[in-house]
């Protein structure tokens, strides 16, 4: 009987344990993808004059803007890059539309 409850209470303890480590990790994703959809934003809001007045530029040279919004953080840059590459001629249809930039990043599925 002590057996069982032993058995109990480690598999109740092991179970709040790994409950404790999802949340962080899901707490972990939801502030990546936080400081990604800020990105966005800001890459949006840095980049509207070029987009609108200078399309091809933007397009050949956005990435260099990634660089700037990003200061230096690995993860954040590499997506940056990703959604320039992936979405740029979308991101010049909203942009020229006249959408707000986080209505753009949302539109882009990034927010």
């Amino acid at each position: 009987m002590k057996l069982i409850v032993v058995i109990s209470t480690v598999i109740f303890f092991a179970g709040i344990c790994s409950g404790k480590v999802l949340l962080k990790e899901e707490k972990e994703d939801d502030s990546m993808a936080e400081k990604v959809c800020e990105m966005c934003v800001s890459l949006i809001t840095k980049a509207t004059t070029q987009i609108i007045e200078h399309e091809d530029d933007f397009k050949q040279n956005g990435g260099k803007i990634c660089d700037v919004v990003t200061l230096g953080n690995d993860e954040l840059d590499k997506k940056c890059h990703e959604i320039i590459t992936d979405k740029v001629d979308q991101i010049i249809t909203l942009v020229k539309s006249a959408d707000s930039p986080k209505d753009v990043c949302v539109a882009i599925n990034i927010c």
